[in-house]
């Protein structure tokens, strides 16, 4: 599989929808494939939030392990490089090398950090757009996400009708729930009280990172299922002390969580996940329309909802209200549940489940 890893700078900048603007605008990317004669295969990967551009594979002498939805990308794989030119991007005010707050502000000469201007997921879109126009893409064969992802892959349909023309979410509906939005300001506030973060102002500090590591575990709780922790962790104890009265971390499940943190704080940045968590609190579809078929009347695009049962963060009613809508707007649009106890986070590694639906859709 070819991949090659990229990056592109726009000094021109860009508008944000706050009214601000970023006086230079740089994206890093990935792309899996080749690029057929007429710019007709190409399919963009929004990667979810806790990642990055490296969506599937290794680039020699750069990555140490396979990109986060490697199951799914490569030859003879459901997004088969054989056939399809896959891109993905790091989002604006991510830490995967495009611009965000560890960049460095031009009128400053220093990280941008808490300064870093509110972005939506509108202006990631359009950073998105940029790049695609620059590949020489006219129309994507596909846009597909997960969860933040996904956000951004509906967005993709409505904010350029007719440059997408099929659309696949995974855990995703059209606006982010009162339910989710309570967990990202939980998240937040969990950063930003940790001494460590220091105002955001922490990239020469050792203790760097630091201050996500409890965010990340939330962020674990709410992908994988009751069921899943029983399954895998249960009571186990990994500690057999003659006194076992005690605070320290001793079941395994605790273990399992600071392992998570610890391994989120080598490489996630707090302030992009304060930045990236609040764009998605700001996404709703509906907002600025009537009603919510309003926004998808000029979309062009053919629509894949899958979504999962026991999912605490989309329920089936928040998805039916999205489905319904795209139907109403005279779009094609289908949805599937899947019954598999990892929730949500199954996207992730169970491809088996849903990839003969993803693949007859993409062969269409």
């Amino acid at each position: 599989m070819n991949i090659t890893r990229n990056s592109i700078s726009f000094e021109n900048g860009l508008d944000l929808e706050s009214g601000e603007r970023l006086g230079n605008l740089r994206i890093q990317f990935e792309t899996y494939g080749e690029l057929n004669e007429d710019r007709s295969n190409a399919i963009l990967i929004c990667h979810h939030l806790a990642s990055n551009c490296q969506v599937a594979g290794k680039i020699e002498g750069e990555s140490a392990v396979n990109g986060w939805w490697d199951p799914a990308v490569g030859p003879g794989k459901v997004f088969n490089t054989d056939d399809f030119f896959v891109i993905c991007s790091d989002v604006l005010g991510g830490w995967g090398g495009s611009t965000g707050p560890s960049s460095i502000d031009p009128e400053t000469g220093k990280s941008y950090a808490a300064s870093f201007p509110v972005v939506t997921i509108r202006d990631m879109v359009n950073t998105q757009k940029r790049l695609i126009d620059h590949l020489g893409i006219t129309q994507l064969l596909c846009v597909v996400g997960a969860s933040f992802g996904g956000f951004q892959a509906l967005d993709w349909s409505v904010a350029f009708p007719g440059a997408v023309k099929r659309v696949i979410t995974f855990a995703a509906s059209s606006k982010c729930t009162t339910f989710n939005i309570a967990l990202f300001s939980t998240m937040r506030n969990a950063i930003m009280s940790d001494p460590s973060w220091n105002g955001g102002n922490y990239y020469d500090r050792p203790d760097k990172g630091s201050c996500v590591r409890t965010a990340a575990a939330l962020s674990v709780l709410f992908r994988l299922t009751p069921q899943i922790f029983e399954e895998r962790f249960g009571r186990t104890r990994t500690r057999t002390d003659a006194n076992k009265f005690s605070l320290r971390s001793e079941f395994l499940v605790e273990e399992y969580l600071n392992q998570i943190s610890d391994n989120a704080a080598q490489y996630m940045d707090p302030n992009s996940i304060l930045f990236l968590t609040k764009a998605q609190d700001y996404f709703d579809m509906s907002e600025g329309h009537e009603r919510l078929t309003d926004a998808f009347r000029d979309s062009q695009s053919e629509y894949l909802f899958i979504n999962y049962e026991n999912d605490l963060r989309n329920s089936k009613a928040e998805i039916d209200l999205v489905v319904q809508a795209i139907n109403d707007a005279g779009r094609e649009v289908d949805s599937m549940i899947i019954k598999h106890k990892s929730g949500p986070a199954s996207f992730l590694w169970d491809i088996a489940t849903y990839w003969d639906v993803v693949r007859d859709l993409l062969r269409k």
